[in-house]
């Protein structure tokens, strides 16, 4: 039954302490991706990460809303010296997968006690906004016998950029089955140079398709959640993106794995180059990380993505196309998130912006657009690409 003595000033405390709680899950559970090894456990943690961005999105605009001067604290302390307790304890995958465990199993035990709380019919967006998260984001998980509770006081401590998170590795770790090689092993080339076509060649979707889930996806997601460990100072709204894409590499690398296995692959067939975090640690600092990845990499990708689908449609391969698709959609969103931060980074100084890019491209040694392929203006702006870049690209290629 509805309590009726629930004020507007606790749904404030209440999500101010959510708001807390899945901004520090997301911070140590991104540092997660790269820290286990299992490829079944990047996935099990990366879609936690995606779906705790998408609460916290929900959650900062209701607040918001609730007072303009919210903070994103938590209103038990002693909730919050949980976090540290857990974070130290984070050694082994099993470690890491059972505090991702821990964390969404109490949103649902939370919330459902929270839904049974709140004045459905006075605070009826809060009402509304914890149902949804209930049935789309933790329906599914298990709560355990022993689950957090949250008890609100009149004491709060906020959050901290500088809180303790675990280690950041300098590079991902691996199942020791798969193999490093220096150069990524997409195409088995003749003496000639020439490849095998993977529209019409098995044994060369194979190879790619291995590829891009092991260069690509995975590495995106781990990369995406260091980006989020190192930058824990920049507004919520870029967590919650970051977090958005790594739910969107997760189910991208799922998918490409799934399909892999369909024609008689497997992850670790063929050498692995950590080629995507090189590239990532060529910048020094975040505006760079976000020009070398979000930008250059993924603005080509996703315009060599076009290209890649309608050869998959004319060779008719149903149902490698369907999965680029959907990578491509989701492309788009990617290069939006870095040229979005990139500008804000840059004071929207889009002559600051475009140094930054070119220089990305340069240190790369990848053109904009990759040689060979033709400039989608239409796309890139529908990408973020600031008009004055694209035009700048335009009168470059003629």
């Amino acid at each position: 039954m509805t309590q009726k003595n629930w004020p507007l000033d606790k749904s404030r405390k209440l999500l101010e302490s959510y708001l807390y709680i899945a901004s520090r899950s997301v911070d140590f559970l991104a540092v997660g991706l790269g820290q286990v090894e299992a490829f079944e456990a990047k996935l099990e943690l990366g879609a936690s990460v995606g779906l705790l961005g998408r609460f916290l999105e929900d959650l900062e605009q209701r607040v918001r809303q609730i007072h303009p001067g919210f903070g994103i604290r938590i209103w038990d302390p002693a909730f919050a010296s949980q976090f540290n307790t857990l974070i130290n304890n984070m050694r082994t995958d099993a470690d890491i997968c059972s505090a991702g465990a821990i964390v969404m199993s109490f949103f649902k035990n939370s919330i459902e006690t929270s839904i049974s709380s709140i004045d459905c019919v006075l605070d009826q967006p809060t009402h509304f906004l914890l149902k949804r998260a209930h049935a789309g984001c933790f329906d599914d998980v298990e709560v355990p016998s022993q689950a957090w509770t949250l008890t609100l006081g009149p004491v709060c401590v906020d959050y901290d950029e500088r809180a303790v998170i675990p280690f950041l590795h300098s590079i991902p770790r691996r199942p020791s089955t798969v193999v490093l090689d220096s150069q990524p092993y997409l195409i088995k080339k003749d003496s000639q140079g020439r490849g095998d076509d993977l529209t019409t060649s098995q044994e060369a979707l194979k190879r790619f398709l291995h590829f891009v889930a092991m260069e690509i996806e995975f590495s995106a997601m781990e990369l995406c959640g260091k980006t989020i460990a190192m930058h824990r100072e920049m507004p919520l709204a870029f967590k919650c993106d970051f977090a958005r894409q790594i739910h969107d590499e997760t189910r991208h690398a799922i998918a490409v794995w799934n399909r892999l296995r369909e024609i008689g692959g497997y992850l670790g067939e063929f050498p692995y180059s950590q080629r995507l975090w090189k590239c990532f640690n060529m910048g020094q600092n975040l505006a760079q990380r976000l020009a070398l990845q979000n930008i250059v990499m993924e603005g080509n990708a996703f315009e060599n993505g076009l290209s890649l689908e309608a050869e998959l449609t004319q060779a008719g391969d149903a149902e490698t196309c369907r999965i680029w698709e959907f990578l491509n959609m989701d492309e788009m969103s990617h290069v939006q998130y870095g040229n979005k931060w990139l500008l804000h980074l840059t004071g929207h100084n889009e002559s600051e912006y475009a140094r930054q890019v070119l220089l990305a491209s340069r240190n790369l040694r990848i053109s904009i657009p990759r040689e060979g392929t033709k400039l989608d203006v239409t796309a890139r702006m529908d990408a973020g690409f600031p008009a004055s870049f694209l035009d700048h690209l335009q009168k470059v290629k003629a």
